[in-house]
């Protein structure tokens, strides 16, 4: 039923509640109105199959009322006649989660720019090889970008500056 039967004490310093004040509880009372179905639909399953284990990461309303990623691991251990119960541990994953969004919000706003610019924008890998080209170095070049990639930045280099932009470049 996710009527919960024991919280260890750890529940305080990850979502500010005491284990007392949570027992008796459905472990869906605090979770996220979109998280709710999916979480649920995975706690139907775990009941169904002896022994499994799956993991779900969702969120959950902490007792200051903001709301915590957390991922969780289940186990069914109904049929265990010592436990009869699912058991479950979490953890907070909200600044992983923050971290991911934030990198990826940071990768879009890259590839716009990249994508977007008037200038020739180029990155090379460690060797010195052309790993991508924005459609500026084809405006202002002439040549198609693909041509490029994985060639050698040196190729666009004048002879006379080859030392130099190698120098430049390590």
């Amino acid at each position: 039923k996710g009527t919960i039967l024991y919280e260890s004490p750890a529940v305080h310093r990850v979502l500010g509640f005491t284990p007392e004040s949570r027992m008796g509880k459905s472990i869906f009372e605090k979770i996220h109105s979109d998280d709710v179905q999916g979480l649920l639909n995975e706690f139907r399953n775990l009941v169904n199959t002896p022994l499994q284990s799956t993991s779900y990461t969702f969120r959950v309303r902490h007792e200051n009322g903001t709301w915590k990623w957390i991922e969780a691991v289940g186990q069914n251990l109904l049929n265990d006649s010592n436990i009869q119960a699912i058991v479950a541990n979490y953890r907070d994953v909200t600044d992983r989660k923050i971290a991911v969004v934030s990198l990826s919000n940071s990768e879009e706003r890259f590839r716009s720019l990249f994508e977007s610019a008037t200038d020739a924008i180029f990155t090379v890998s460690l060797q010195g090889i052309f790993t991508s080209l924005n459609p500026a170095f084809e405006k202002i070049t002439g040549w198609k970008c693909s041509d490029w990639l994985g060639k050698s930045f040196t190729t666009l280099v004048h002879q006379d500056d080859i030392q130099l932009a190698n120098r430049l470049f390590q």
